[in-house]
């Protein structure tokens, strides 16, 4: 790419940005007897964009790199900032290395027998009688009877699980419908994540059974006028141990839906409070569901007295809130045998890791997270999981703390956050006794928690070092373009051509006062465009998945090689924004006249 495109792009975005009341005009000039480097013409209109009004204000932070880690533009790129959903970069990243793309959930439906008078029925089928339970035991497979184009619904998975029951000659059930949910038995939320938060579809917490993806639909209708109580029915999941209640009103026209449903996992009564417009429509609001697996033995339990099987024992029995596993106390030491029937497994690793970043899926972050406690770490807690995450970034390349060793990993005692460092010499940042100082604060997989602190920087390295394992391919794959359907980013860049916009992989992350987006800018030949269906079938399996085959014909597929294509560079960006309080549509006007000036490049 020539200096003169390079500036043409830069007086490109200056004129963009001249009819911005938010940006403030140019200080950068040339001197007309020596042109500077490109770098140093990117750096310094990043530098005047960044001095923004809009951003007078707020922390910024700029990292611009090649994928050989050379740093081609900066803003305060060391500088700590909670980077909210960008964390699922990191999260879906360190999963796809650890597991690998290929990597399923399971979930087994099992039968199992009892002990009665000292007879045993050894779960056996006796003339169509289950004389004994069913189980449903989940290994943490966050799509199971999900909302998603990657996984099958409910009710298919019901039907599945209703024909390995007749294949096995049952027609009537002697006992109840149980869920198991024990695999994981670590708290579901981190403690860090606010009240108003955890009771949004956002903020449901991992289980060791979820269903639905952990969500209770309600039906929102507005009163006649404001102040009037809403109209709000329970949709699906039927969840009759809840009793919810109410407070939250009709609010004036224009002030949208702003209910959150405040609830526990300690008890089943929860309040919907805060309001909902005059002038919105009915809508399905999404709230959390702290019991997805009693809510999925309940529904088991409805679909097969829906369809023919007679269930004498009731799924409510059990107590709902003893040690995450919804079987009767009563019944637990008195099981005989178990026999598997049948096992559903979840879309393939790199299918989920795409969903989580295309929609921005919080319950997929957080459960690939603590899958790798699980898994390689000693437990399923997020220090744990951290812990073990952490063992991942080193062993890409990452050290946690620059300078010093992967045994240098270091877990805050007491606390469920991870420290690392990001700057090139650790000496530099030790205290007066000699201790590394931490310069990355991880604590969650989604970034839901405002105690994540990581700079532009440290994901700049980390987006290098995933370029250079044997998961970028599938890491690639799972960070979508704008043009991609669908996805959180298709407002993005509407004034660029397609094939422009299709050249932006990358990851947006916001929550109040907090803007972020990290990624790749790929070169033009290198571009994919998949759509949101071409993982439709769970696999991605590139070159055999039906929907690939509708992208390679298309002329859409990957078909150079992950780092350049035809002399071009892919770069690698992270641009971050905290703590803004102008209008969120101004700042990201400043960061896609960023994006266009890297387009150029």
């Amino acid at each position: 790419m020539h200096f003169r495109t390079v500036v043409a792009a830069v007086c490109f975005a200056a004129s963009v940005l001249a009819h911005s009341p938010v940006v403030a005009q140019s200080s950068f000039s040339t001197s007309s007897s020596a042109q500077p480097s490109r770098s140093s013409v990117l750096s310094a209109e990043i530098s005047r964009i960044c001095s923004s009004d809009c951003l007078s204000t707020a922390s910024v932070g700029i990292c611009v790199s090649t994928l050989s880690g050379e740093r081609l533009a900066e803003f305060d790129a060391d500088k700590l900032l909670v980077p909210a959903s960008n964390m699922k970069l990191i999260s879906t990243g360190t999963a796809l290395a650890a597991f690998g793309p290929d990597f399923r959930f399971e979930t087994y439906l099992v039968i199992e027998g009892e002990v009665r008078n000292n007879q045993p029925f050894d779960g056996a089928v006796c003339d169509s009688v289950l004389v004994g339970n069913v189980i449903i035991i989940g290994n943490a497979d966050p799509t199971l009877g999900a909302k998603s184009s990657i996984t099958k619904t409910a009710e298919q998975i019901f039907s599945d699980w209703a024909r390995a029951l007749k294949r096995a000659g049952i027609s009537r059930i002697q006992g109840g419908i149980f869920a198991d949910d024990s695999y994981f038995s670590a708290p579901a939320e981190h403690p860090s994540w606010s009240w108003e938060d955890i009771g949004t579809y956002y903020g449901t917490g991992v289980h060791g059974l979820n269903f639905y993806e952990n969500v209770q639909d309600l039906s929102v209708s507005p009163g006649a006028f404001v102040g009037d109580s809403l109209r709000v029915a329970k949709a699906y999941p039927e969840t009759p141990w809840m009793e919810i209640t109410y407070s939250a009103k009709t609010g004036e026209q224009g002030t949208g839906d702003r209910t959150y449903l405040f609830t526990s996992e300690f008890g089943t009564k929860a309040d919907l409070r805060g309001s909902f417009a005059l002038d919105r429509r009915t809508k399905t609001v999404r709230c959390s569901n702290k019991f997805p697996a009693r809510t999925c033995a309940y529904q088991f339990q409805k679909y097969l007295e829906n369809h023919g099987f007679a269930c004498e024992g009731d799924s409510l029995d059990g107590d709902l809130f003893e040690g995450g596993r919804s079987v009767p106390e009563s019944d637990k030491s008195i099981f005989k045998t178990r026999d598997t029937l049948c096992v559903t497994r979840s879309p393939k690793l790199q299918a989920i890791a795409r969903q989580t970043n295309l929609e921005s899926n919080n319950l997929y972050a957080e459960t690939l997270l603590r899958m790798q406690g699980k898994v390689f770490g000693t437990g399923d807690d997020y220090e744990s999981s951290l812990a073990a995450m952490a063992q991942t970034l080193a062993d890409l390349g990452v050290d946690i703390y620059s300078g010093t060793s992967a045994a240098a990993s270091s877990v805050a005692a007491g606390s469920s956050t991870v420290t690392s460092g990001a700057g090139s010499s650790a000496a530099a940042f030790r205290d007066a006794s000699g201790k590394p100082m931490p310069r990355v604060q991880i604590a969650d997989g989604s970034g839901l928690s405002r105690k994540n602190y990581v700079s532009p920087a440290f994901f700049c390295k980390y987006l290098c070092a995933m370029a250079h394992s044997s998961a970028y391919d599938a890491f690639l794959e799972s960070i979508v373009s704008p043009t991609v359907s669908g996805s959180t980013l298709s407002h993005l860049l509407r004034t660029l051509p397609a094939e422009q916009r299709a050249r932006v992989r990358l990851k947006s992350g916001s929550m109040n006062g907090v803007l972020c987006y990290s990624g790749y800018i790929l070169p033009a030949a290198k571009a994919v465009n998949l759509s949101a269906d071409d993982c439709s079938d769970g696999t991605c399996d590139f070159g055999a998945a039906p929907g690939d085959a509708k992208a390679a014909s298309a002329g859409q597929r990957l078909t150079n090689d992950a780092k350049t294509a035809n002399g071009g560079e892919t770069l690698v960006f992270s641009l971050m924004v905290n703590n803004y309080t102008c209008r969120s549509r101004d700042v990201t006007t400043i960061l896609e006249s960023i994006l266009t000036l890297l387009l150029s490049y």
